[in-house]
C-alpha cells in the first residue's frame, strides 16, 4: 500500500508555527525562573544609564528626509528665499517689571543682544514694544 504524502505547509504558516513555539519556550522559561529573568532586564537596564547621555530626540519633519532628497532641497531654498521662521525666547524674572532700574538694564540687555548677537534679525522686548490703541472703535463698545 502506497503511504500519501505530507500535506505541505505553506512557508508562511511553519514561520508562524515556530514564532509561536519559541514565545512559548520563552513563557516557559519566564514562568519558571522569575527572579532571574528580573534580574537580568534590570542589569541590562543599569548596563545602558551611563549612555543616556548620548540620547536625543529630533522630531522635526525636515530631519525625516535625506539630505538630497528633492523636497528638503526644495524646502532649503524656500526657506533661504522667504526666511525661517527660528525664534530663541529669553525670559527674565524680575518682583517689579516696570521697576526703572530693571527697564534701564533691560535695555542695555536688548541693544547688546541686538548688536552682538550673531545672525539676530530683530530683538522684540518691553524696550521695543508696540502700544496699539483701538481708539476709532471706542464708540461703537459704548466707551
Amino acid at each position: 500500500m502506497a503511504q500519501s504524502p505530507a500535506p505541505s505547509v505553506p512557508p508562511a504558516a511553519s514561520l508562524r508555527v515556530r514564532i509561536e513555539a519559541g514565545f512559548e519556550r520563552w513563557g516557559a522559561f519566564v514562568a519558571a525562573r522569575p527572579w532571574t529573568v528580573i534580574a537580568a532586564c534590570l542589569a541590562a537596564a543599569l548596563a545602558l544609564v551611563p549612555q543616556a547621555r548620548h540620547l536625543s530626540i529630533d522630531t522635526h519633519p525636515e530631519n525625516f528626509l535625506l539630505p538630497e532628497h528633492p523636497i528638503r532641497v526644495a524646502y532649503g531654498e524656500f526657506k533661504s528665499l522667504f526666511g525661517s521662521d527660528n525664534f530663541i525666547v529669553v525670559t527674565l524674572e524680575t518682583d517689579d517689571v516696570f521697576d526703572l532700574d530693571f527697564l534701564a538694564w533691560l535695555r542695555e540687555v536688548h541693544h547688546a543682544i541686538e548688536q552682538r548677537g550673531p545672525h539676530i534679525d530683530e530683538v522684540r522686548s518691553l524696550v521695543n514694544s508696540r502700544e496699539t490703541l483701538g481708539d476709532a472703535l471706542k464708540g461703537l463698545f459704548g466707551k
